[in-house]
C-alpha cells in the first residue's frame, strides 16, 4: 500500500490514514484494524472504469461507509445520534478529525503558503451526487491567477465555482472533537457541535471564515456557508 497507492496519494489521505499529522491520529481502520486501501477500494472505484467523470464522487461503485456499517451489521448503528442525523449529515461530519488543506498554487511555482489544519462542515456542493445536506469541506489551493504560467491569466468562473470542495477525510475514529465522551471529556455531541459557535474552535464553514479570500473567491463559496449560530431544524 505505502509504494502503491499512498506513494501518489500520500500527502493528504496517506498522510490522513497513517495518523502522520501532528494534530490527528490514524484512521481507526489503519490502527487497530490493520486494512489496507484495498479492503475498500477496488481499481474501478479509485481510477474508473472506462467512463468520463467530472469528479472521483461520480465513480460508479464508490465505497461508502454504509457498505460496511448499518442496521444490520453493525450492533452499534442503532442509537439515537444516527437516527436524528443520517439523513442530514454526511458521515465525516461527525467521525472525521482534523485534516489538511492549502491556500494557493501557481503552475509552475508549486503550493503558495504552507498546508494548515482544517475542520469546516458547510452545505453540501454536489447535491447532485450526494444527499446530505451538510458534509465536510475542504479548501483547495486554486487561485485566480493559478494558471497564469500557461497563458490563462484569469478563470472565467472563478467567482462561481466553490474553492471549498466536498471532502471525506481518511481519518475516521468513533471518538472525535464532534463525538466526545462524556464520561472522560465531561461534554455531550450538543455542547461539541451545537454549542461550537459560543467557543473558539467554530467547526462551521461561516462568512467570517471567507473575509481574508479575495471578494471573487468570496462570492464563489456564499451557497455553503453556514448561518451563524447553532444548527438547529429550521435551517
Amino acid at each position: 500500500m505505502s509504494l502503491n497507492c499512498t506513494a501518489c496519494h500520500g500527502s493528504r489521505i496517506g498522510d490522513e490514514y497513517y495518523g502522520n499529522n501532528d494534530y490527528a491520529g490514524a484512521d481507526y481502520h489503519r490502527v487497530p484494524l490493520a486494512m489496507s486501501c484495498m479492503d475498500c477500494h477496488d481499481g474501478a472505484d479509485m481510477h474508473g472504469e472506462g467512463s468520463a467523470t467530472q469528479s472521483r464522487y461520480e465513480a460508479p461503485g464508490l465505497a461508502k461507509c454504509t457498505d460496511c456499517h448499518g442496521p444490520a451489521s453493525d450492533a452499534d448503528w442503532n442509537n439515537i445520534y444516527h437516527t436524528t442525523h443520517l439523513s442530514q449529515f454526511a458521515c465525516q461530519v461527525c467521525h472525521s478529525q482534523n485534516y489538511k488543506s492549502c491556500n494557493g498554487c501557481h503552475a509552475g511555482e508549486g503550493i503558495t503558503g504552507s498546508s494548515y489544519e482544517t475542520f469546516k462542515i458547510g452545505y453540501n456542493p454536489r447535491s447532485d451526487i450526494r444527499s446530505e445536506k451538510y458534509v465536510v469541506l475542504r479548501h483547495v489551493p486554486v487561485v485566480e491567477d493559478t494558471y497564469a504560467a500557461w497563458g490563462l491569466s484569469t478563470l472565467p468562473n472563478f467567482s462561481s465555482e466553490p474553492t471549498w470542495k466536498l471532502a471525506t477525510p481518511h481519518n475516521i475514529r468513533r471518538r472525535t472533537d464532534r463525538t466526545p465522551d462524556p464520561d472522560v471529556t465531561g461534554k455531550s455531541c450538543f455542547d461539541a457541535c451545537h454549542n461550537s459557535h459560543l467557543g473558539a474552535k467554530d467547526f462551521f464553514l461561516r462568512a467570517s471564515d471567507l473575509s481574508a479570500l479575495p471578494v471573487a473567491e468570496q462570492q464563489a463559496n456564499q451557497a455553503l456557508v453556514v448561518p451563524d449560530g447553532a444548527p438547529n431544524s429550521s435551517w
